[in-house]
C-alpha cells in the first residue's frame, strides 16, 4: 500500500497504475545549495521490472521543477535481476530474443 506522499507524486507525474509500484520516499527535501531543486531518495522494495521502470522514467518528463533522484532497495538486485532487466530492455528495443543468454 502506497503512502499518501508517494501516491500524490505518482499521480502528479501521470502514473495511473500506481498499485504496480512498490515505492516510498526515503527522503525528499530542498537542496541546500539550490533551493529551487528537490532532492529525492526513493525506496524500492523489489528490483525493477523493465516495463515499470520505463514507465516511471518516461513519466519523470512530466516534472516541471528541478530535481535529483536516487533509489535505494530493500531487496538488493542480484545478477539474475540485472540480466532479466537487460533482456527485457533489449527485447523492447529490438523485438528480438537475445542469442547469448
Amino acid at each position: 500500500m502506497l503512502k499518501p506522499k508517494m501516491l500524490g507524486f505518482l499521480k502528479s507525474i501521470n502514473i495511473e497504475n500506481y498499485n504496480d509500484f512498490d515505492l516510498d520516499f526515503e527522503m525528499i527535501g530542498r537542496n541546500r545549495f539550490n533551493p529551487k531543486q528537490y532532492d529525492m531518495i526513493i525506496l524500492k522494495e523489489t528490483p525493477w521490472e523493465y516495463k515499470f521502470l520505463r514507465q516511471f522514467l518516461d513519466s519523470l518528463n512530466n516534472i516541471t521543477y528541478q530535481y535529483s533522484l536516487q533509489f535505494s532497495y530493500l531487496k538488493r538486485p542480484n545478477e539474475d535481476d540485472v540480466i532479466n532487466l537487460f533482456n527485457e530492455w533489449y527485447y523492447s528495443i529490438y523485438r528480438l530474443d537475445l542469442p547469448f543468454f
